[in-house]
């Protein structure tokens, strides 16, 4: 690895551990009174971006791979942008709202970009993996010790990430994104590793440790998301290994190290998980505040005026009364309309189909291992994208994004093709 490999490799370093381990805060509201939080990768993606920009333009001999998923993204941000200045035309959105939560998108498409154009090797790609495991462990290990010291430091309805005590989702599905994906890649790759099985028996423990991280985070969404991807790996493995014992064999072992924590403390699986009463609750339509309820004013707004509804009403719109959405294809068909949501599946779908191809046409376990996890990765997010806004949250976002880069660069590099 040459002294520039290296340099990159030690950007990346410094991104994950500041997209892991960074705290957020606060630094103003925008016009509809919601906060503006920062955190750290947010300056570092910044001033690494600005190096890396610079260096492009100063350097005219830099020739570009053409880079993956370009055409849904740039269609995708350009529905955005389209329907944000049109309806500031008709004043229905809020120009700070609307280009507050639109760059965010491009601060998690430019990650994107960031991280596959500079992973330049197999061997970065492996380091990078590694740190990743760092990074789900050392969360996993504070919700641990939270557990059996009953500290309640960062707490929501049970202990979550030491970064993320506001939420539901934000901690959960951080941690749920990283276990799926490196879950896949310990399928196909770690356990095919000739080491011993003590050091295939560690590498287990800690790419599975995040689990608890779901079940204490109570959001009944993220665990469907879990209760779908989980299996839907096992039976790719399954799949593609043609063998069927392994994947029994894993899946023990999984429930064994998860019954194992569960008996450290009685309050890992927070209740409302299984609360039949509060699920149909918040199914129910007749309730105003239930997700299909919320569901239907959302719709029902948009129909109002059918021109909109081909393009949308535009970027964080907020309809008089109604608020969130609390869906993102319902958030994306009235943010972008018919266009918008068409688009935004056309991305899914470029996504997926190059996750399969590249699952089941490539023998290097390495990069299958990848592939699966950005595939299961990606059923994840739209999961739990049914029920809330999965495309919107920032951790969980960070983590998804990152892992398809290094997925398309695992690929490219394999393939030696342009993308």
């Amino acid at each position: 690895m040459s002294k520039r490999d290296l340099l990159k490799i030690l950007f990346l370093v410094v991104l994950v551990l500041a997209i892991g381990l960074s705290p957020r805060f606060s630094v103003g509201r925008i016009a509809s009174g919601k906060l503006i939080d920062l955190r750290i990768e947010d300056f570092v993606l910044l001033f690494f971006g600005l190096f890396w920009l610079i260096k492009i333009l100063a350097s005219r001999s830099v020739k570009f791979k053409k880079p993956p998923l370009f055409s849904p993204i740039l269609l995708w941000l350009g529905i955005g942008l389209f329907s944000i200045l049109i309806n500031l035309l008709f004043m229905n959105v809020s120009i700070s709202r609307s280009f507050f939560y639109f760059l965010k998108e491009i601060e998690y498409f430019f990650l994107f970009f960031y991280v596959f154009y500079h992973i330049k090797s197999i061997d970065s790609a492996k380091i990078i993996l590694k740190l990743w495991i760092f990074i789900g462990f050392i969360h996993a290990a504070w919700i641990i010790i939270q557990l059996i010291s009953g500290l309640k430091i960062t707490y929501y309805y049970g202990p979550t990430t030491f970064i993320e005590p506001g939420g539901t989702s934000p901690g959960g599905g951080f941690l749920l994104i990283i276990f799926i994906f490196l879950f896949n890649v310990l399928l196909y790759y770690y356990l095919s590793l000739k080491i011993s099985i003590l050091k295939k028996a560690a590498i287990f423990i800690l790419i599975v440790s995040p689990i608890i991280g779901i079940f204490t985070s109570g959001s009944r969404g993220i665990f469907i998301a879990f209760a779908l991807a989980f299996p839907l790996s096992l039976f790719l493995y399954s799949v593609r290994e043609k063998l069927f014992l392994k994947p029994i064999l894993v899946l023990l072992l999984t429930v064994i190290f998860v019954f194992g924590v569960f008996s450290l403390s009685k309050s890992l699986i927070h209740p409302r998980l299984f609360d039949i009463s509060s699920i149909k609750r918040n199914l129910d339509v007749q309730y105003s505040l239930s997700r299909p309820s919320i569901w239907i004013q959302q719709l029902s707004e948009a129909y109002k005026y059918p021109l909109f509804l081909f393009f949308g009403y535009g970027k964080a719109v907020i309809f008089n009364g109604v608020g969130e959405s609390h869906s993102q294809y319902v958030r994306n068909f009235v943010e972008t309309g018919i266009f918008g949501i068409f688009i935004f599946l056309f991305l899914l779908y470029s996504i997926i189909k190059k996750s399969l191809n590249s699952f089941f046409k490539n023998k290097d376990p390495l990069l299958i291992g990848v592939a699966a996890g950005l595939l299961c990765s990606t059923i994840t997010m739209m999961t739990i994208s049914v029920f809330s806004e999965g495309f919107i949250v920032v951790k969980i976002n960070e983590a998804y994004w990152f892992f398809a880069a290094l997925t398309f660069a695992v690929i490219s590099l394999d393939s030696k093709t342009i993308l």
